[in-house]
């Protein structure tokens, strides 16, 4: 099956601060050789998504942890979203998504 998964415009709870990204932390249960989600970002609510380091591709029925990094540095945004499209198995599931930032210095 084909899946598309959008997460909120995520601000982290203070929108006028200025952040940085550094990896995103994903586990998940692939549910079986056929998933492959490509995991893309978009900032500032621009609806422009933007390639990751990695996917979800393992093809195993137990959890997966997959560190991804945005392939060029997100700096000095705002809010952060995700995307998770691409073909999945009927059992594949996210089990939890950590991101780690840190708030810049307000000027």
């Amino acid at each position: 099956q084909t899946i598309e998964y959008i997460t909120k415009d995520i601000d982290f709870g203070a929108p006028s601060v200025r952040k940085k990204i550094y990896k995103i932390i994903v586990n998940y249960i692939p549910g079986g050789s056929s998933t492959d989600i490509d995991v893309t970002y978009a900032i500032n609510g621009s609806g422009s998504f933007s390639a990751m380091s990695a996917n979800l591709d393992a093809d195993t029925s137990v959890v997966e942890r997959v560190e991804i990094k945005p392939n060029v540095k997100v700096n000095n945004i705002y809010s952060f979203q995700l995307k998770f499209a691409g073909t999945a198995e009927e059992t594949f599931e996210i089990e939890d998504i950590t991101i780690i930032y840190r708030t810049k210095k307000v000027k």
